[in-house]
């Protein structure tokens, strides 16, 4: 409510926090951050707490992280209306960035959860997918936010595989990312990617010639260590299988994902949307 009483130009304009509440925020967002793989649904009040600290004393870049969080919890969670007013706040928040020297510390964080979460639902896929490839360059050139570079990948890959990229072109840069992940050990991205990479490979030739490099057998044992990640994870497999299913016309396989993924609790706003439209397409 707070929110929606403020104008965009109020948001944008709103005065910098001193430096007594940095630290405060600065926590509060490594708490939103864990929330997403532990407890989700604590998301909002985290989110809600860290806007209203930002409306009473001012603005930071750990408020733009909240503002671009919540607005990406609102699109996941709600219906049309506050995914309209989501929009709206995410687009603010963003705005924001140009007043900050250092803006580039948090450009990963904010452009995977932004373009990846709020802007597909308002703005062109090519331009999600440009701007979640520029958070992936930005936080693989910091060196410390390679986590967030590899969110980014994500939404990167899935946006433009939904988007109608060229698909040998983007199997080759889905490997890209995957063997950045495996340079760098990061795990927990991977086994997303690797879902969409077993798409692409399914829609250019069945996998026959343009299966995995390597064997990732090993993520099992991490996925199922979180009941969170698992579910995630179950979500994207099905997620996939459902569009792999509709463009090999295989339609009762189709019908079977599509419905599983709709049972599915923590099924995102836009998959829900994608797995709705191709669902009925395949009627």
């Amino acid at each position: 409510d707070m929110l929606q009483k403020k104008s965009d130009t109020e948001l944008s304009e709103m005065k910098e926090m001193d430096n007594v509440l940095l630290f405060t925020l600065k926590f509060y967002t490594l708490l939103i951050c864990i929330a997403f793989w532990k407890k989700p649904t604590i998301m909002p009040f985290i989110g809600c707490r860290m806007i209203r600290i930002s409306l009473e004393h001012g603005v930071s870049l750990d408020s733009v992280v909240g503002l671009v969080m919540y607005a990406g919890v609102l699109c996941q969670q709600s219906k049309l209306p506050n995914i309209r007013e989501a929009c709206r706040i995410g687009k603010v928040a963003m705005s924001m960035l140009k007043r900050f020297v250092n803006s580039s510390d948090i450009l990963p964080r904010v452009n995977f959860c932004y373009y990846g979460f709020t802007a597909v639902h308002v703005l062109p896929l090519q331009v999600c997918s440009a701007n979640l490839r520029k958070g992936f360059e930005v936080g693989m050139s910091a060196g410390d936010s390679a986590t967030d570079a590899f969110y980014n990948s994500i939404h990167l890959i899935r946006i433009s595989l939904l988007s109608g990229e060229n698909l040998p072109g983007l199997l080759e840069e889905t490997d890209y990312h995957l063997e950045a992940m495996t340079r760098l050990r990061n795990k927990v991205s991977m086994p997303y990617l690797l879902a969409y990479r077993e798409t692409i490979a399914m829609l250019i030739d069945k996998g026959e010639s343009t299966g995995a490099k390597q064997n990732y057998g090993e993520l099992e044992e991490k996925i199922e260590s979180n009941a969170v990640y698992a579910q995630r994870h179950k979500e994207t497999l099905s997620v996939n299988r459902a569009l792999q299913s509709f463009w090999l016309g295989y339609t009762q396989r189709c019908h079977h994902y599509a419905k599983k993924s709709l049972e599915m609790q923590l099924l995102g706003r836009h998959n829900k949307l994608v797995i709705l439209f191709y669902g009925e397409c395949d009627c």
